[in-house]
């Protein structure tokens, strides 16, 4: 008899099909490099329209959704440990989809510098919550698998980024890049509600509250 314990995923019940899975994981991985990588031929335009003259100021469109990114690390960690995966997921994408809206209709480069803040700390729990995912859902061999798969779609996104917001500014100004990324977020928290169920156990909750 052949032994497969090594190769199956030890899982409690797959959420979704495999391919599916990887390509959801995958999805909200990219979405933080999405945030970052596609407003970069975006800056020149930004700091026409909202008065912003200094090219080092302008950088702070991308260095404020990447210090909202790294400090919101610190807040998801413990939420998606108590209140669940999906949960977090929900109100993380939700939020991430009215930060992007914000900043497309901002009025003033303080204002975009804000919803970029707040964008960042949102977006920021997909890449905890995605972790945790894998782990409830999968392990050894398996786990390694997906995580090697999101993680080749995840380095192309950066690459690609750019040049998706190039190609927004050809049909539309540097704001229709926000409305592109908001919508693009709303679909995505329309797979999680219709497709993932939440993979973390209720003891597994009442343990990381009890601490």
């Amino acid at each position: 008899m052949t032994d497969q314990t090594s190769d199956a995923p030890a899982m409690r019940g797959a959420p979704t099909g495999f391919v599916e899975f990887v390509a959801l994981v995958a999805s909200l991985m990219a979405l933080g490099a999405l945030g970052t990588d596609a407003m970069l031929p975006a800056l020149p335009a930004i700091g026409e329209a909202l008065g912003v003259a200094d090219e080092n100021s302008r950088q702070f469109v991308v260095s404020a959704f990447l210090g909202g990114f790294g400090v919101a690390h610190l807040i998801h960690g413990p939420l998606v440990d108590r209140y669940g995966r999906r949960r977090v997921l929900l109100w993380a994408i939700a939020g991430y989809v009215v930060a992007n809206v914000a900043a497309a209709l901002a009025g003033s480069f303080t204002l975009l510098i804000v919803a970029r803040i707040a964008g960042g700390s949102t977006v920021a729990a997909t890449r905890i919550a995605t972790m945790a995912l894998v782990r409830d859902c999968y392990h050894g061999r398996a786990m390694a698998r997906v995580m090697s798969i999101a993680f080749m779609v995840f380095m192309v996104v950066p690459v690609l980024a750019p040049s998706v917001g190039q190609v927004v500014l050809l049909f539309g100004d540097w704001r229709t890049i926000f409305w592109v990324i908001a919508g693009t977020a709303a679909m995505l928290w329309g797979w999680i509600a219709l497709r993932l169920p939440e993979t973390l156990t209720p003891e597994a909750a009442s343990a990381s509250r009890a601490a």
